[in-house]
């Protein structure tokens, strides 16, 4: 949570800053609490990564961050209407952010899996990871 507070304002820093910053943080911070609460379904009985429920989990929070992030012009928009209006035209987005999400799945799980699977990463279940105190 902490690293998705820090990132939306260092980025937004550099790249220009507005109301939206404080809705990406907020959708990122979600993301990461999502992936905490949901481990034991992202993460096997083997202690590595999940490839299925990682893209599941990827197409999913595309659409919610797209959708929390377009919260911020709530304020300057005269009507609901204009509001859903606003989310329909995004939805073409939220399909290229959902196969942008599936794609670094595809590429990063099995990646990350052969880094823990070199590294000697202990062999845990899904139950003794999500019980451990990790830092969200």
């Amino acid at each position: 949570v902490g690293m998705a507070f820090l990132v939306a304002i260092i980025t937004n820093i550099q790249l220009g800053t507005g109301l939206w910053t404080i809705f990406q943080a907020l959708g990122w911070a979600l993301a990461a609490i999502l992936g905490h609460k949901f481990s034991h379904k992202l993460i096997g009985e083997d202690g590595y990564l999940r490839i299925k429920p990682m893209i599941i989990a990827g197409v999913l929070m595309a659409f919610v961050f797209d959708w929390i992030v377009s919260l911020s012009i709530l304020p300057t928009v005269s009507d609901l209407g204009l509001f859903v209006n606003y989310l329909m035209i995004g939805i073409p987005y939220d399909l290229l952010h959902a196969l942008g999400n599936i794609t670094f799945a595809l590429w990063l799980v099995p990646s990350l899996n052969l880094l823990l699977q070199k590294s000697e990463w202990p062999e845990q279940t899904s139950d003794e990871i999500s019980s451990t105190n990790l830092v969200v």
